[in-house]
């Protein structure tokens, strides 16, 4: 037999108790599905609420990232390398092309 472990344990009664019988979140789940999949949040004493990133990316995360290489000719290519010094003047020159 496996060895006890506590942790899921109490992963499995968050999860029994986190959902009404009905699908709708308890007042202690923060973030929850409605019941059309969508996700709705719950706010705090000052009317806040948990970021969502969901979003994030390169046009909302609905299209892939171009290919830059393709679409950039390579005699516009600079590469800047980390080095000692202040590379402002560099990074400049890069964005000015």
């Amino acid at each position: 037999m496996p060895p006890f472990n506590p942790n899921l344990v109490l992963l499995l009664l968050f999860a029994l108790t986190a959902f009404r019988a009905d699908g709708q979140a308890l007042n202690g789940t923060w973030v929850y599905p409605s019941a059309t999949g969508n996700l709705l949040y719950q706010l705090d004493e000052r009317g806040q609420r948990i970021a969502d990133f969901s979003q994030c990316g390169y046009r909302g995360g609905s299209e892939p990232l171009p290919n830059v290489a393709a679409l950039i000719p390579q005699s516009r290519w600079v590469v800047v390398n980390p080095g000692s010094g202040d590379d402002t003047a560099l990074i400049q020159a890069a964005i000015d092309l």
